[in-house]
């Protein structure tokens, strides 16, 4: 179904009456009614026509590429107080390395010099571009806008879809109804990104099917087929070398549980470009719970492997990184870490031997053909209780090194100079290693910001290596310790390294992201796809559970 672009948004008013009575409706008494609010329009403004204001062009939409989205305004008793704007958000790293974050004006309202009246409604139609993000904040100069003291406002954006059944219906995926907002409200939603009949919810329509009625799953699904890279020269424009997922700062709390249930089951290597492996940047805990039970560690690692959670994926293919909610920030962090290690690290100590990888074969990878390396193997020494450096991994693959690193946050040790120091030497040992097998890219996986944890040891002796040793390289280093999703260069001298800051868990679904690849003689380049990007009403509250669903054991 295709719909016209309209330029100009027309309010739907509630009765006839209602506009005459809005042109002389500015008396005294309306001002002191509210008080503390600005100050009322002047009435002649108040008689101009009220529309929301598009910057786009009236054509239609393209259905290979754009979504018609409707956008539907509802104003309380103070509409001179509303605006609101929309705007592309999308993340894309070019082939040159250079990073291309959008921040482009869409729409907006009301349109300059204009107020919109009174308990109106104003609905208006724009197309939006297919595979990007988008951003609506809406604004109440007063704060206590637009519901629910002072009139019964809302705001809701829906998205033109076709159902399985070829049926057009509109689907929300921004909906403020019944409750107030602050001075500045924020919104985040995504497009699919290719024409499909799905809905562009965040959460699929069908739970997905447990496997087979005649026999339960395996747990541990086949070897995938190895991947087959596709000449450059057969591509218009670069092409997907691989994708992985990236996921944080969950679960926090019993009710987080149910969200990475649902989290997980919703992994699609069919939907989410075959993704190879995923990656936790750590902190599967609350930093305030200081016991560090071993429970916590093995229920997260049986939520990870549990048969109704893992239809997609295989156990092998998931990597945790140990955060500072994990370890250190623990009464004990020594025996945290025996916890941490025995069940998502490589493996067990017996009487100062390393018995075998973890029970649940975390970090070894399916795919027979890529090797992975732990910075330290565990037979050395007699201590039951492995070295912080035991976590470190690392495999190459498609001419890209993938790196994990103990790289946390919270309280200090005392061992940074040493522990921190190891990470970059970690890291400065796989790049030698690889570079004479044509190492285009390194990806680091860590839980904390580079800078933050002791600079000294590890992100300026770092930058300042690929600077002068990797100008060439394209650097992706991935973090979670702040909890809201952010893109960055990394060094201002060197546009090659990107640092991208994931969302916690309980805000956002897991990001996919795609290298990419155009020709020998160009760097690569990088997607982030955020898969909906930040729930809207937070997913992982308590008040929330009836959102998500889970298995028996949680």
């Amino acid at each position: 179904m295709r719909m016209p672009k309209r330029r100009l948004f027309l309010p739907i008013l509630a009765s006839s009456a209602l506009l005459s009575n809005l042109a002389t409706r500015t008396s005294a008494q309306d001002q002191s009614a509210h008080d503390g609010h600005v100050t009322e329009p002047n009435p002649a403004t108040e008689q101009e026509p009220r529309v929301l204001e598009t910057l786009f062009s009236t054509t239609d939409c393209d259905a290979r590429l754009e979504l018609l989205a409707k956008i539907t305004l509802q104003t309380d008793l103070y509409p001179w107080e509303t605006s609101w704007e929309l705007r592309d958000v999308s993340t894309v790293v070019k082939n040159n390395g250079n990073l291309k974050q959008l921040n482009k004006l869409l729409l907006k309202g009301p349109p300059e010099n204009a107020n919109y009246s009174r308990n109106t409604t104003y609905v208006g139609t724009d197309c939006l571009q297919r595979g990007h993000s988008y951003v609506l904040k809406v604004r109440d100069q007063n704060g206590d806008g637009m519901c629910c003291d002072y009139g019964e406002g809302f705001v809701i954006v829906e998205l033109l879809m076709t159902d399985d059944e070829g049926n057009d219906k509109l689907v929300k995926v921004v909906s403020h109804e019944g409750q107030k907002m602050g001075k500045v409200q924020t919104y985040n939603f995504e497009l699919p990104d290719v024409e499909e009949t799905l809905q562009p919810t965040r959460r699929p329509t069908k739970e997905p099917t447990p496997g087979p009625t005649t026999q339960s799953p395996t747990r541990t699904p086949t070897n995938r087929p190895t991947r087959t890279p596709v000449a450059a020269a057969e591509q218009n424009g670069p092409r997907n070398v691989l994708s992985f997922i990236v996921m944080a700062d969950i679960p926090y709390y019993v009710n987080h549980r149910y969200c990475l249930n649902r989290q997980l089951r919703e992994l699609d290597p069919a939907k989410d470009d075959d993704f190879l492996f995923i990656v936790h940047l750590g902190d599967m805990k609350y930093g305030q719970t200081r016991g560090c039970e071993k429970e916590i560690y093995s229920d997260v690692a049986e939520i990870i492997t549990n048969k109704q959670n893992a239809l997609r994926y295989d156990p092998r293919d998931f990597f945790i990184v140990i955060g500072d909610n994990d370890w250190n920030d623990c009464n004990d962090p020594d025996t945290a870490l025996s916890y941490w290690m025995n069940n998502f690290g490589n493996g067990k100590k017996t009487n100062g031997v390393n018995t075998g990888p973890n029970p649940y074969g975390f970090g070894t990878l399916s795919n027979p053909d890529i090797t992975v390396e732990y910075d330290y193997q565990g037979n050395n020494e007699s201590s039951d209780v492995y070295p912080s450096s035991a976590s470190n991994f690392a495999f190459f693959t498609e001419q890209i090194l993938f790196v994990g690193i103990n790289q946390v946050g919270g309280g200090y040790l005392g061992d940074e100079s040493t522990r921190v120091a190891n990470n970059f030497q970690w890291v400065k040992a796989n790049l030698e290693k690889y570079r004479p097998q044509g190492l285009r890219t390194l990806v680091i996986f860590a839980h904390a910001h580079m800078i933050s944890a002791r600079e000294e040891y590890f992100g300026a002796p770092f930058l300042s290596l690929i600077r002068e040793s990797y100008p060439d390289l394209f650097v992706v280093y991935l973090h979670g310790d702040g909890h809201e999703f952010d893109v960055s260069y990394a060094d201002t001298r060197n546009r090659n390294v990107i640092q991208i800051e994931a969302d916690s868990g309980e805000k956002a679904d897991p990001i996919l992201l795609t290298i990419t690849r155009e020709s020998e003689d160009t760097k690569d380049g990088l997607i982030i796809n955020r898969r909906g990007g930040r729930y809207a009403g937070g997913d992982c509250d308590p008040g929330n559970r009836e959102k998500t669903w889970s298995s028996n054991s949680w």
